[in-house]
């Protein structure tokens, strides 16, 4: 399915395992380093079994493009969107995935919160070139990429 996406969309890529079972942070990693050495301009993270809405692309290119207008191209910048919780039939079990994990953000320290919570989710992520820069190669005891 991705070889033949890949053969109809020269900005698709099929790559070959080259390096046996890295599990999915050595693969993210990767996969990040392989980006970046072919100069993405921005990685957007997906395992096999997300579903991306359809106007995701757009929204998040469109929101990192203005933080870098305003903070500059070589600030490193992520941006993550919410998501909902969905079964294998895509029936909706909750709107939001910090309110099914019951975690809340904290307007008086959000870095804090940012820090020490796992709500930013590789299938709702998109990050900027300068960032891998600063990630690349993750560290081997690093729990999940994302």
């Amino acid at each position: 399915m991705v070889a033949e996406a890949a053969r109809r969309d020269e900005r698709i890529r099929f790559l070959r395992d080259t390096h046996g079972r890295l599990g999915a942070v050595g693969n993210f990693g990767e996969l990040m380093r392989i980006a970046h050495a072919e100069g993405a301009n921005y990685v957007f993270f997906s395992d096999q079994d997300d579903v991306w809405v359809s106007n995701k692309i757009t929204d998040q290119l469109t929101y990192l493009k203005e933080m870098e207008s305003r903070h500059g191209q070589k600030t490193p910048i992520l941006v993550c969107s919410g998501l909902e919780v969905v079964s294998e039939q895509l029936e909706r079990i909750h709107p939001s995935f910090m309110g099914y994990q019951g975690l809340t953000h904290e307007s008086r320290d959000p870095l804090r919160v940012l820090l020490t919570q796992n709500f930013v989710t590789g299938c709702a992520t998109a990050i900027n070139r300068p960032l891998p820069e600063l990630t690349i190669p993750l560290p081997a005891d690093v729990i999940m990429h994302d």
